[in-house]
């Protein structure tokens, strides 16, 4: 959780200042795209209550982890204009199942006696890094440059993967 809401804060909260530097895209486009990315975590979210029940959860996350990587690399390697309007909403998409499937599936990996209380050190974990990454990421544009965002970003969710993998291996 720690590094999840890391890369969703991160992106939802740097990504207009990507676009718009050095004029790569007007303050429209670039807002439309940060609009893109909010509104497709949104979709995301709704469409998992609407049919997630016709995905294995274990699956969607697996899906949901690799399209964070691809997305978050191909913000970082695209054009701005292909970055901001495809890539940007894709990272938010991916991303949007994540925390529903994990905090559902918590009473059965560790019981219900204990679920309350790993909740609460995930939302808590969820806090720090929705504190901490962005801020951080905001150190490293300041020191590095605004491009260097997806790196940033790619890096995130390639910790992110191997967290995954780790956690899914137990």
């Amino acid at each position: 959780m720690f590094v999840y809401v890391g890369i969703e804060l991160g992106a939802g909260q740097w990504s207009f200042t990507r676009l718009t530097v050095d004029g790569a895209l007007t303050d429209g486009v670039a807002g439309l795209a940060v609009f893109l990315y909010w509104s497709a975590l949104a979709a995301g979210r709704i469409a998992l209550a609407l049919v997630g029940d016709r995905i294995q959860a274990a699956q969607l996350v697996d899906l949901s982890v690799a399209g964070a990587i691809a997305s978050a690399i191909a913000f970082w390697i695209l054009p701005p204009p292909i970055a901001a309007l495809v890539a940007l909403p894709s990272i938010g998409l991916s991303l949007s199942v994540v925390v529903a499937l994990l905090l559902y599936h918590i009473p059965q990996r560790v019981g219900r006696a204990a679920a309350p209380h790993v909740i609460g050190y995930l939302v808590a974990a969820g806090m720090i890094g929705g504190a901490v990454l962005p801020a951080g990421i905001g150190l490293v544009l300041q020191a590095t440059g605004v491009s260097s965002l997806g790196i940033c970003l790619s890096g995130l969710a390639a910790i992110f993967g191997v967290l995954h993998l780790a956690a899914r291996g137990r």
